[in-house]
């Protein structure tokens, strides 16, 4: 992330439903009762699009790594506090 550190983007926790794919050959009725697996990231929040949440992972003074989520598997985005303890929640 260039232009420096994010002190002030909140801490949140993005809990959101991962795709996924099965090449193996199965039964449809199976392959039709499969679930999405519930994916959690932490981190700081960059910004919240029309099209996906962006969240830092890992930041140093002047970069970052970053998740974009898109935002219909996007299923709740929570504030944490610096300790990691729930502040409140905002549904998505």
């Amino acid at each position: 992330m260039a232009g420096g550190r994010r002190d002030g983007a909140p801490r949140v926790e993005v809990v959101w439903l991962d795709t996924e794919e099965d090449a193996s050959w199965q039964d449809s009725t199976k392959a039709a009762s499969t679930t999405c697996p519930v994916c959690r990231t932490y981190g700081q929040l960059l910004c919240i699009r029309d099209d996906a949440v962006v969240v830092a992972t890992t930041m140093n003074h002047t970069e970052c790594s970053r998740v974009t989520i898109p935002r219909g598997c996007v299923q709740a985005i929570y504030s944490l506090k610096r300790n990691g303890v729930y502040r409140g929640a905002n549904e998505a």
